[in-house]
């Protein structure tokens, strides 16, 4: 679920910016909220099950690099979705070409912050799932918890 979480905002991306949405300022809005609804799904989760992850060095590691990435996205995404939304309350409310909100002002600063974030979302949620699926399994690298399945 996690992994779904964290990376169903970047899938959805190419969604919002295939050429039936056209990168306007409705879908431009709409893929901000979507990311921050499922980003804060995600933290919530994180912080829910957390502490079942918490055994061994490397897991905690990742987790607290999660603990650091998904607020930063989250934020970077609330930036970019209160600059989105400026640019639509200037415009009228008329849906216009967001392009030209990537090349300077809050928004452009907000995104240097998010895409960052979210990648490093993203390989460590997989990482922290794919260690927590597959555990070594020799002797005594097995954890804990894992004892009681041989």
């Amino acid at each position: 679920l996690l992994v779904a979480l964290v990376w169903a905002p970047f899938v959805s991306l190419f969604v919002f910016a295939a050429a039936f949405w056209g990168g306007d300022t409705y879908s431009h809005v709409l893929f901000h909220a979507i990311a921050l609804t499922l980003l804060g799904w995600a933290l919530i989760e994180l912080r829910r099950t957390a502490p079942l992850r918490s055994t061994g060095r490397l897991r905690r590691v990742l987790t607290m690099v999660l603990f650091f990435s998904v607020p930063l996205a989250i934020l970077g995404h609330g930036v970019e979705l209160v600059a989105a939304v400026a640019r639509l309350v200037e415009e009228g409310w008329a849906n216009v070409d967001t392009d030209d909100l990537f090349e300077e002002g809050v928004h452009a600063w907000a995104a240097n912050v998010t895409v960052p974030a979210m990648m490093i979302s993203m390989l460590t949620a997989l990482a922290l799932v794919l260690l927590t699926t597959y555990p070594r399994r020799k002797g005594n690298d097995v954890e804990p918890e894992m004892q009681t399945l041989r």
